[in-house]
């Protein structure tokens, strides 16, 4: 199926499922502006490339959103509600940054678990921003974990460069957790796959967001930096 997307000129095609790891190609023809049809695409036909990739994550970039830089200014704009955002990309890490301003995004994917045990997850970004993480692979049963209620420079996890609200921005510490049995025990076991969602509102300024994870075995909560996470 094909209907527009955001505008006019987006059209988002709806297919039965594809394999992971595949790159598929996309004819399109015979596609003419209004004006008539001697304006053709130029090639006619053209192929495009798809390619469906395992270990990534899926970055969803809703712009054109004005008037505030809380969570809510994106959940309520039109094409988040619509589910149609106006740029889609892949990442292999849980950083984003395009440079845009009145924007929001989605980055959304599974996390393996490296090992077994109690994981605190620290979120940062510039403005604010929500982390929801799933009691299994699905995103039905995602909780919200922490949350950035200012804004904070790249990787600031421990501080912040406006007037965060420093426990929100950790799960262990977040009074408002929606883990089963609060923040402080979110334990996940070796090799299992968990949904893993943030969301996150730019105004104006510098922008991006960032996350990262202390693991089980981690002696310190200050080492972090290092602690690479690994997407299915």
């Amino acid at each position: 199926g094909a209907a527009f997307g955001a505008n006019s000129s987006t059209v988002v095609l709806t297919t039965s499922p594809l394999a992971n790891n595949i790159s598929y190609g996309l004819f399109v023809k015979d596609i003419a502006d209004r004006a008539g049809a001697g304006n053709k695409l130029t090639p006619n036909p053209t192929l495009v490339s798809v390619d469906t990739l395992q270990g990534r994550l899926l970055v969803e970039t809703f712009t054109g959103i004005g008037g505030g830089t809380s969570v809510a200014d994106l959940t309520s704009s039109a094409s988040f509600i619509a589910n149609k955002p106006n740029l889609t990309r892949y990442a292999t890490n849980f950083e984003y940054t395009p440079n845009l301003d009145n924007y929001g995004a989605r980055m959304s994917g599974l996390v393996i678990a490296p090992e077994t045990g109690n994981y605190i997850f620290f979120l940062c970004s510039d403005d604010n921003s929500a982390l929801y993480l799933s009691t299994d692979d699905t995103s039905a049963n995602k909780k919200l974990i922490a949350r950035e209620t200012a804004w904070s420079n790249p990787r600031q996890w421990l501080t912040s460069g406006g007037s965060s609200v420093l426990n929100d921005k950790r799960s262990d510490k977040f009074t408002a957790s929606e883990w089963p049995g609060g923040g402080a025990n979110v334990v996940l076991t070796a090799g299992k796959r968990y949904y893993v969602t943030a969301w996150f509102m730019e105004g104006g300024g510098g922008d991006g967001i960032y996350l990262q994870w202390k693991l089980p075995g981690a002696a310190a909560v200050t080492v972090i930096s290092n602690s690479v996470m690994t997407f299915a």
